[in-house]
């Protein structure tokens, strides 16, 4: 289990007296409700339109992969609630007008900003880079919409914040690794394995498979050494792992660069997993499921993935699958679509482009290294104020549209 689920259950047993995966299931849906009021507040902001902000309310209680994920008594879940809340704040921070009020209202936010990101952090920390890079990606917004490189003298204290917060955030982090795990590392020690497991993701010389075992393996045969810490394996694993990593890029940049490219259009493109009824596990490795899986696998081979046959075999053996299917075919498309609209007939473009900051940091943070589906949901999830009015009022105009082609003579 990772530390930052830990000290989940921790603050579940002070507060109740026990804790369990359902109490935390329990708790991360009661969390992620709540998330739907800074989302309308977004939504206001980039709208004017109180109508717009409660349909968006709607659109993330109906999001079906965002409710998946918030009954996994996981770790991922919190990437959304950090996603959200870190926006949320984000907005209000660049918001702040200069005056006498305004470093109160800085000095509170960015507090609020630093509580989110630590605590976020000990659970999934691949956010932690997020505030720093919001800096930045103000910084460029700003340049592509005012063409200058010259970011305005009356920005800068909210610039210094995010990157103070930033870098709090990592020091602090260090800092505690460095006290309970003995090495001073502000994320997880993994990057090795990700890396080799994202090599996976795709046709390599290695012939590694997006699998933990297969990078394993690769290791073991590589070295020698045949233990490791655990799954994901330890310090010197990783390093190991690191350095050879460097290797493969040197040796194979185009090949390394095309899976940066196709990864990144897979975060922008999600194949997001979620079931219509959120009944198991994400990480369900039973038999049967397993032998669905196969079957499944078997099907597509021998009939084709989209053949008549192979569909009415899986409607007939497991319908919700196939309504899942073809909701996340859906979802492909009507996402990044939405968020195109906004920038087609929105007026706060600008404001826009500062709002989709956990799509970019995902894309920019994820695409060089690993991407499971199940972490293209909170990208997606925090930025649906974006998809949301984009749609809105692409049909607003459709329907105008309509009505003058009816009225007219």
């Amino acid at each position: 289990m990772d530390r930052g689920l830990v000290y989940v259950h921790m603050l579940l047993k002070f507060v109740f007296g026990t804790t369990s995966y359902e109490l935390l299931q329990a708790f991360q849906i009661f969390i992620d409700a709540l998330l739907v009021f800074p989302l309308m507040s977004i939504a206001y902001s980039l709208s004017q339109n109180h109508k717009i902000a409660w349909s968006v309310g709607l659109l993330y209680g109906a999001f079906l992969p965002q409710a998946w994920l918030a009954v996994q008594p996981d770790y991922n879940v919190w990437l959304t609630t950090g996603y959200i809340l870190a926006t949320w704040l984000y907005l209000k921070i660049i918001a702040l007008a200069p005056g006498e009020h305004r470093w109160r209202s800085l000095v509170l936010y960015a507090a609020a900003l630093f509580g989110v990101m630590f605590a976020v952090n000990q659970i999934r920390s691949t956010i932690i880079l997020l505030p720093i890079g919001m800096a930045a990606w103000w910084w460029a917004t700003t340049l592509l919409t005012t063409r200058s490189l010259v970011f305005p003298r009356r920005n800068w204290p909210s610039a210094l914040a995010l990157l103070g917060v930033g870098v709090l955030v990592i020091g602090i982090s260090g800092a505690l690794n460095k006290t309970v795990r003995s090495y001073a590392s502000p994320v997880r020690s993994t990057f090795g394995h990700a890396f080799w497991t994202g090599v996976g993701q795709f046709k390599n010389p290695y012939g590694l498979r997006d699998d933990d075992g297969s990078v394993v393996e690769f290791y073991k045969n590589e070295t020698g050494i045949e233990e490791t810490d655990s799954t994901t394996g330890g310090v010197a694993y990783n390093a190991w792992l690191r350095q050879r990593a460097v290797q493969f890029i040197k040796k194979y940049p185009v090949l390394y660069a095309s899976m940066v490219a196709r990864r990144a259009a897979a975060i922008i493109f999600p194949n997001m997993p979620f079931t219509v009824v959120a009944d198991k596990p994400a990480y369900d490795r039973t038999p049967i499921e397993l032998a669905r899986t196969k079957h499944r696998i078997e099907l597509q081979q021998r009939y084709g993935k989209l053949s008549p046959t192979t569909i009415s075999r899986l409607i007939s053996e497991d319908p919700f699958y196939v309504v899942g299917l073809f909701g996340r075919l859906a979802l492909m498309l009507l996402l990044p679509l939405g968020g195109v609209l906004f920038f087609v007939f929105s007026q706060y473009r600008a404001l826009g482009l500062l709002t989709i900051v956990p799509l970019a940091y995902h894309v920019i943070t994820l695409s060089p290294v690993y991407a499971t589906p199940i972490i293209l949901i909170p990208g997606y999830a925090a930025i649906l104020p974006v998809v949301g009015i984009g749609w809105w009022l692409a049909l607003q105009k459709s329907f105008t549209i309509l009505r003058n082609v009816h009225r007219a003579p």
